[in-house]
């Protein structure tokens, strides 16, 4: 290979992506070291249990689903330069509302189907909706959507707890919605599994996503105002209007993550619904490293490593929370370079402002 074609390599987004994963693992296996375990061990419980089987990989594909929706999210509100730190709050508000209205479609005796499509329909809009509260504050008022979205996740998560503590319980000790037939649920594609149509209409987001910004004049505007806005200014965007469709989109995604889970793996929802799967989509995003595709990679990888974790704690005296330490380096060698780059360019752009 010509030094030429290896300097390219070098320098390309996927050579830095491998790498920093690569080192990320090594950082990993030297922190197990220093503690008194036996990192390859450690690394073989997950792998077993993540690819280990037709099962280990039905589950981390499961696991994946939800990480789609949220990465997809933060990285849709990315290409536009801004920030969507919400994405657990909009899964809580998708997933309540599946859990809502699944029931009450349920109980109507509405077809299976259509209740299955209003459900996704109706939690995308409410997600949508909640979206768009820091979408517009940040194009009117100048608010940093970054802080505002991040509160919200706490508001969204007292409002879903109030809703199935008290008008919307369903029978039990568990504060929880309303437990839906099986029938009006997503169909399981793997017997003894949690895999479900989800993932499929994960990837179906993913490629309607890729096309949008491919060849919707809409998608190339977002993609010209995450560059520069001061260009998008004077190639006729209208910022603010950008800004509340791409929240409003951003927040949809991430509540088809709450709504698949309530009607693909629970039936109902319940406050605890997410593990993080929200702030699990930022990581997601960040290891995309902008490429629509990227993002279905970085969530196999991350469902990958959450399935294969969960085994720790039977297998090793090693914590399953391990793997939000190795998901938490993994961040810090991806997106540090990056996020100053960013700050930087924003610096700069407010100066010519």
């Amino acid at each position: 290979m010509s030094k030429i074609g290896f300097s390219r390599i070098r320098e390309s987004k996927a050579f830095y992506t491998v790498f920093a994963l690569l080192l990320s693992f090594l950082v990993g296996a030297l922190f197990l070291l220093v503690i008194g375990y036996n990192p390859f061990s450690v690394y073989k419980i997950v792998l077993d249990g993540s690819v280990g089987s037709l099962y280990s990989i039905f589950k981390s594909l499961a696991k994946a689903t939800p990480l789609v929706f949220t990465g997809l999210s933060v990285f849709f509100a990315d290409r536009a330069g801004l920030f969507n730190i919400g994405a657990e709050g909009q899964l809580l508000i998708g997933g309540v509302t599946s859990g809502i209205f699944g029931h009450i479609f349920a109980s109507s005796g509405m077809n299976p189907l259509i209740s299955i499509i209003l459900c996704l329909a109706l939690s995308f809009v409410a997600g949508a909706l909640w979206g768009l509260i820091p979408g517009w504050l940040k194009a009117y008022f100048g608010a940093n959507e970054f802080i505002v979205s991040m509160m919200l996740n706490y508001i969204a998560a007292s409002l879903c707890e109030y809703l199935v503590t008290y008008p919307f319980r369903g029978p039990g000790v568990t504060a929880k919605t309303n437990q839906m037939p099986d029938g009006y649920l997503l169909p399981r594609l793997a017997q003894g599994t949690q895999f479900n149509l989800g993932f499929f209409i994960a990837l179906l987001a993913i490629i309607l996503v890729f096309l949008f910004f491919k060849y919707a004049s809409k998608g190339l505007e977002i993609c010209t105002m995450g560059k520069s806005q001061l260009a998008a200014r004077a190639a006729g965007v209208d910022i603010r209007k950008q800004t509340l469709f791409v929240f409003f989109v951003a927040g949809g995604l991430a509540a088809l993550a709450g709504a698949t889970e309530v009607l693909g793996i629970h039936g109902f929802f319940v406050s605890d619904l997410s593990p993080g799967y929200g702030f699990d989509g930022i990581a997601v995003s960040v290891l995309a490293q902008g490429n629509t595709f990227g993002v279905l990679l970085s969530s196999l990888l991350f469902g990958a490593l959450r399935a294969g974790g969960s085994r720790l704690d039977l297998k090793s005296k090693v914590p399953s929370e391990f793997i939000v330490v190795l998901q938490a380096v993994v961040i810090v060698f991806v997106a540090t370079p990056r996020l100053i780059e960013k700050f930087l360019k924003r610096k700069e752009a407010k100066k010519n402002a």
